[in-house]
């Protein structure tokens, strides 16, 4: 289960929440299992969070960066893809190209071929 005063201060919105990461470099912020579906994480520091799990279904990831994000079984299904590493290059292709790799989809089904060209074709598009 996700931290929840780790999820409270996201909710107060991106701009709170990069300013905690910022105050507060040394933590890794616990994502797991929450609902983000619909969020707007645009430019979101989400470097090394652990969203394992999560409901980013319709989230918009716009310019998140999702470096060393744990993203093992999250829900990414029409999410708005578009984050990137500290290098400023997308990560979010590389990181569920993980998460595909590890035969699961958000769906649940061993799929991960399908799952992996349609969300390259989205990013590259």
């Amino acid at each position: 289960m996700a931290n929840e005063e780790h999820l409270a201060i996201l909710r107060k919105g991106v701009e709170t929440w990069n300013e905690w990461r910022k105050d507060n470099p040394d933590i890794q912020p616990d994502l797991q299992k929450a609902d983000l579906s619909g969020a707007s994480l645009i430019d979101a520091n989400l470097r090394g969070a652990d969203l394992s799990g999560a409901n980013l279904r319709k989230a918009n990831l716009s310019e998140a960066q999702l470096s060393e994000a744990q993203l093992s079984e999250a829900q990414l299904s029409e999410a708005h893809p578009g984050g990137r590493t500290s290098s400023g290059q997308t990560s979010l292709r590389r990181t569920s190209q993980r998460r595909a790799l590890s035969g699961r989809t958000s769906a649940g089904r061993n799929s991960a071929g399908r799952y992996l060209s349609r969300l390259t074709s989205k990013v590259l598009t």
